[in-house]
Order: C-alpha cells, then sequence, then structure tokens
C-alpha cells in the first residue's frame, strides 16, 4: 500500500474514532476501540478492493461511437463509463533511452451497448478527435442512465420496386410486425476486425430506408437519404427505444460472415443500371466492387461491356482481357473484344481471338466467315481462301461465304 494511502487511512481512523461512542473515553478501554478501528480499515480496504477491473482495447472509431476489444473476463454494463488513456514511452531527449511509461489520460465516456464480442461506448467532440485505434479503455465506478432499446431482424427483401417505392419482404415466421412499430431495411458498411486473430467482431449497420406497412409483406420505403437505395436481400429490423434515433450501430459478426455482402448491393445494383442503359451509374458500383474483390462474380465482364457501350474502347479491352484470362470459353466477351479489336484496326488481335473462337465453335458456319473476313482485311489470301472454304463445309448455303470464296479466288 501507498504511502499516500496508508497517511489517508490514519486520518480516516482518527477521524472515526474521535466522533464514534469510543471518542468520549479518551484513552479508556483501548482494545474495544482498537476492535474498531481494524473494522473501519478492512472495510475501507474492501472498498479499494472493489474498484472496476474491466478493460479493453480501442479497435473502431466512427460517429463519435468507438468500438472497443474487451481484454478482461469481467463484465461491464450500459451506463457504466470507462476511461479511455494511451501509454506514452518517455525517451531520453539526447540520447533516446527509454525512460519509461506514462498514462495519458483523455477523456471518461459512457458504454451505450454490450455485445457479446465488444463493446460500443459514446464520446462527445472534442474528446472524439483525440482519440485513436489502439487506445486503452478501462472501466471506473461512475456511471450515467443506461441506453434502452432493441433492434430486432425480422425477414428479408425479396423484390424491390424503386418505380412505385415498394418492396415484398419474406418475414420470418412469427415475427409479422404491425403497422405502427418503426421498421427500417439495413445494410452493413464495414467489418471491424479483431487485430489479434484478424477475424471480424463486429459488424457497422446502417438504416438505407424506412418502411410502412401495407400489408403482410408488402411495404412502402422511403430512403433516409439522397444517396441509399434498397437492395434485394438486405435485412429488414424492428428498432424500439433509444436505437429509433441511431443512424449507426455495430453488432456482433456471426462466425461465418463473408465480406462479399459488404459490397454485393453495389454489385447488384450496377446489374440494374446496366440492363436500364445506365452504363456510366453501373462502372460506378462496380468499381466499389472492384475496390474490395476485382474477381468478384461477372464484375470485369460487366466494367468491359459498360465501357464498350460508352466508346471507351481502351478501359474495355483492359476489363474484357481480364474477364477472359479467368473465363476462355465466354464466347460473347471473346465476339465483343475481337470487334473492339477491329474497330482500332488491330486486325491481328482480332484474327487471333477469332481463332480461339473457332477452337471453340468449330461447327459454327459464321464464325469461318468472320475470321476470313479479317484475314481478307489483314491481306492473308490463303488463310481467308481456306476459312470461307470451311465455312462451306459446315453450311453449303451460306450465301457471304460463297460470295466471299469466289471472290477471293478471282483476285
Amino acid at each position: 500500500m501507498s504511502k499516500q494511502l496508508l497517511m489517508f487511512s490514519f486520518q480516516f481512523l482518527t477521524f472515526s474514532f474521535q466522533f464514534s461512542p469510543f471518542g468520549k473515553w479518551g484513552k479508556g478501554d483501548l482494545r474495544i476501540a482498537l476492535k474498531y478501528a481494524i473494522s473501519l480499515l478492512c472495510v475501507f480496504i474492501l472498498f479499494i478492493g472493489c474498484a472496476p477491473t474491466w478493460n479493453g482495447k480501442v479497435v473502431y472509431l466512427d460517429d463519435g461511437k468507438l468500438v472497443i476489444k474487451p481484454e478482461s473476463t469481467e463484465k461491464i454494463k450500459s451506463g457504466q463509463k470507462v476511461l479511455i488513456y494511451r501509454q506514452k514511452t518517455i525517451t531520453h531527449p539526447i540520447t533516446g533511452e527509454e525512460l519509461g511509461m506514462i498514462k495519458d489520460n483523455i477523456a471518461e465516456v459512457p458504454v451505450v451497448w454490450v455485445r457479446e464480442k465488444s463493446v460500443t461506448a459514446f464520446a462527445e467532440d472534442p474528446w472524439f478527435d483525440m482519440m485513436a485505434v489502439d487506445d486503452n479503455a478501462k472501466a471506473v465506478r461512475r456511471s450515467v442512465k443506461p441506453s434502452s432499446g432493441s433492434v430486432i431482424e425480422i425477414g428479408k427483401v425479396m423484390d424491390v420496386d424503386t418505380k412505385n417505392r415498394t418492396v415484398k419482404i419474406a418475414i420470418d415466421q412469427g415475427k409479422i410486425p404491425s403497422s405502427t412499430e418503426n421498421l427500417v431495411v439495413i445494410k452493413y458498411s464495414d467489418i471491424i476486425i479483431d487485430p489479434d486473430t484478424e477475424k471480424p467482431i463486429a459488424l457497422k449497420v446502417e438504416p438505407v430506408a424506412t418502411i410502412k406497412k401495407i400489408d403482410n409483406s408488402l411495404f412502402s420505403y422511403e430512403p433516409v437519404n439522397t444517396i441509399s437505395w434498397v437492395e434485394i436481400d438486405d435485412i429488414v429490423v424492428k428498432r424500439d427505444g433509444d436505437m429509433i434515433k441511431e443512424s449507426i450501430w455495430f453488432q456482433d459478426a456471426p462466425d461465418n460472415f463473408s465480406e462479399t455482402s459488404l459490397f454485393r448491393r453495389n454489385y447488384l445494383r450496377a446489374i440494374r443500371y446496366y440492363n436500364s442503359q445506365l452504363y456510366k451509374e453501373a462502372i460506378v458500383e462496380l468499381n466499389t466492387v472492384i475496390q474490395s474483390d476485382p474477381k468478384y462474380e461477372d464484375t470485369a465482364y460487366l466494367m468491359g461491356m459498360s465501357y464498350a457501350k460508352l466508346n471507351r474502347d481502351e478501359e474495355a479491352i483492359k476489363f474484357l482481357n481480364d474477364y477472359i484470362s479467368q473465363n476462355k470459353s465466354d464466347v460473347k466477351a471473346l465476339i465483343i473484344l475481337a470487334y473492339i479489336y477491329q474497330k482500332q484496326g488491330k486486325l491481328a488481335e482480332s484474327a487471333d481471338i477469332y481463332e480461339k473462337l473457332v477452337d471453340l465453335m468449330p461447327k459454327e458456319s459464321q464464325l469461318w466467315v468472320d475470321l476470313g473476313d479479317i484475314y481478307q482485311k489483314i491481306g492473308d489470301k490463303n488463310k481467308a481462301e481456306n476459312a470461307y472454304k470451311k465455312a462451306l463445309e459446315i453450311d453449303p448455303n451460306n450465301e457471304e461465304a460463297k460470295f466471299e470464296f469466289q471472290r477471293n479466288i478471282k483476285q
């Protein structure tokens, strides 16, 4: 025990003794007085020993909220305050020798949500701006009114009508909501990774639209802002209490959670844009996908096709080649790429692709005609003649092949 604590204990006992029933005895019956003093000392030591021992480390910060990874087995409750602090190394200004560590206290902040794998606290400015990932957290005795409310998943979006702003929802059994409940469509916007295990410990959750019940499966929706949208497979939740006002919150990440859940919404939206001939908008969404996984499903193909539709040939060639390197038998992608090469006057590259196409589909008469046309443009009469001849062997009635074959012989 430190000197300060001993001195305080002594002063405390002296004061207690003076105002106790024994104080009037003066120096009488010291044995009883000593027992009384020892009892008070034990109570004081017990009080000191009951200080909270929960501690953790900040792993994520956003919008005034801190996600903290617990580093002790003790529990903490909503409303309890934690001290955010930082350990700093003191070094000698001349030799650079490490002289020790000091504890730099930043602020005490209240816990708002306690999950199984993480704890979320709230910090106001200017304290929030002073905090950083890897700061330490330690429970203190002080507390505020605990937050209330819950978020309960009730179903998934099955279909979206963007024109009429309605969605069809598959409601989980026994969870049909009433017309007065607060319902929102949510998205997972970020994954919080445990720096030690490199596994997800929490998900950042954001509402994308409020919804109102029309019937048991059909709902109207209103995006929460101009950049939000509802997508197929989005999760629908109902909120109550303090959770209704939250613009973001954090929940535990399931053990089987996949990062693709973050950007699949963008991929599905890109497909819808592409099918609506909104190619620039499709590219914006696909770029979001590429930042996470360039090889996700048909992302490279859709990028290449979107650029091709916009006559941005170099970008189209790049993405189509990326796609074909992983999908060597995709005939449609090969034909589009060959066409772009021809448009650019790169006939040798176009011919190489058509050689691959006739290998993939040797019984397709028109592919041989197209290959003959390319060789004819290159000036390779023999290869052009052979290609037209092959087309006629497959389909003797192919008029284009007949015409080009006869013209090629006459030349």
